[in-house]
């Protein structure tokens, strides 16, 4: 008995089986955008930077 393949996963599977290099290029886009070494210092600058908001921010001051 086979599990159930939406039509949209059968051609996902179908075109990264035909098209092994987007596979790879997702691999190394990823790198670019994601795979990034983490500044704390900066990170914690951001924080104390943040501007609190009103519990309702439609309120006329």
């Amino acid at each position: 008995m086979s599990m159930y393949q939406s039509d949209y996963t059968t051609f996902m599977n179908d075109f990264l089986q035909k098209n092994p290099s987007v596979a790879e290029d997702q691999q190394r886009l990823r790198l670019t955008w994601w795979d990034k070494q983490v500044d704390v210092n900066e990170q914690h600058g951001f924080q104390e930077a943040k501007v609190q908001q009103k519990p309702y921010v439609y309120q006329p001051d």
